[in-house]
């Protein structure tokens, strides 16, 4: 049963993603409210939760739609799957000037208590300008 609410968790998580940013603003990304824990989780279920919806992403986005940003779409399904598990991440957008107006780059990553998510932890340190968060939580960083 758990495992079939987080692979619907997943497709909900991926479709929203996609919808996201193909209307090419972030401004209407909606978080889920973190829910009371339904489920303790050690780190190995945390990590084969983490490791398929990676292979998930990998095998959707890149071999099916053919699209970049796979950032975006592996935090925020795991972002909609653990919040809705208990878990209270928070969803980071860094940005990135490559110092010509038509190029800018980022990278997205989660966090919990204000450390990286498995994530490398030098990603938080590439962006090192805290910009803000909005009212939905998300977080705001600029290298």
């Amino acid at each position: 049963m758990r495992s079939l609410k987080i692979f619907y968790w997943t497709i909900l998580g991926a479709a929203s993603a996609w919808l996201y940013l193909q209307r090419g603003h972030l401004k209407l990304v909606v978080i889920p409210p973190t829910q009371n824990q339904l489920f303790t989780l050690n780190e190995t279920q945390t990590y084969k939760i983490v490791f398929k919806v990676e292979r998930f992403v990998k095998r959707v986005f890149v071999r099916i739609f053919r699209t970049k940003h796979l950032c975006f779409y592996r935090s925020y399904i795991l972002l909609s799957i653990f919040r809705r598990l208990g878990l209270p991440l928070a969803l980071n957008i860094g940005m990135k000037n490559f110092h010509r107006p038509d190029e800018i780059g980022g990278h997205c990553w989660l966090t919990l208590n204000n450390e990286p998510f498995f994530e490398d932890e030098l990603t938080a340190e590439n962006f090192p300008v805290f910009m803000g968060t909005n009212n939905r939580g998300m977080a705001f960083w600029m290298q």
